[in-house]
């Protein structure tokens, strides 16, 4: 199990994302009128930057790339936790944040919303200058947590609007409540192992397994839901 989940994890996490994102433009033009629109754009979006940070592995598995290897090596781009901090991390974050807040007809709820991603934005911001030598070759546990945390505030406040409106009555056909609730249950799933890569060591094979089982698992889930939603659900206003 854990030699499967070393040599497939990054190829199967990236074919249900682009998965995702080429059914998503499939789709666009039954959404184009509609805010579902702007999430097949973050879909597209994911997926672009797991191809593009997928570079340091690139170099590894192509002999023709061996030049890029060597000019890679000793500089801050030889690692690509940089990149996903970035784009991961903190761009994908605000997006859903901004997604969700698009939706909400409170307008109290949208600022605070806006005021909390703000706030995200400062506190990643300072964590990263404060150990900006290890940005380059780690993640930061704590950026990560804060991410979570804004996007399970959009969230909420979306399905708390849906369950004190009428759209409760046909949540059931809405995208947008597909998306919230499978982003929501997939966070809930995979924050808690942050609290445990303290302990993560390729020492330890059982801790191994089970961390990129968890993702591994939580991703299909996750993407596979939002791909099979695009499909099955109609526009609003159809």
């Amino acid at each position: 199990m854990q030699q499967f989940l070393w040599e497939y994890y990054s190829q199967l996490t990236k074919f249900v994302e682009v998965l995702a994102a080429v059914v998503g433009i499939l789709m666009y033009s039954k959404f184009r009128y509609t805010p579902v629109k702007y999430f097949i754009w973050i879909l597209v979006g994911i997926a672009s930057v797991e191809m593009i940070g997928g570079y340091t592995g690139y170099v590894e598995d192509y002999n023709f790339l061996s030049d890029l290897k060597e000019k890679l090596a000793g500089t801050w781009l030889e690692e690509n936790n940089w990149f996903y901090t970035l784009f991961w991390e903190i761009g994908a974050t605000l997006a859903f944040a901004y997604y969700f807040r698009s939706l909400l007809t409170n307008q109290t709820h949208k600022t605070i919303i806006k005021t909390v991603a703000a706030g995200f934005v400062v506190a990643s911001i300072v964590i990263i200058a404060s150990n900006f030598e290890a940005f380059f070759v780690r993640s930061f546990p704590a950026i990560s947590i804060l991410s979570a945390l804004v996007i399970i505030f959009s969230v909420v406040l979306y399905l708390v609007q849906i369950l004190q409106s009428d759209e409760l009555l046909d949540f059931y056909k809405m995208p947008n409540f597909y998306f919230a609730a499978t982003l929501l249950i997939w966070i809930l799933i995979t924050t808690p192992v942050i609290f445990y890569d303290v302990y993560f060591s390729t020492d330890d094979p059982d801790y191994v397994t089970l961390k990129y089982s968890i993702f591994l698992f939580s991703n299909i889930f996750m993407y596979l839901t939002f791909t099979l939603s695009l499909i099955w659900c109609k526009p609003k206003n159809s």
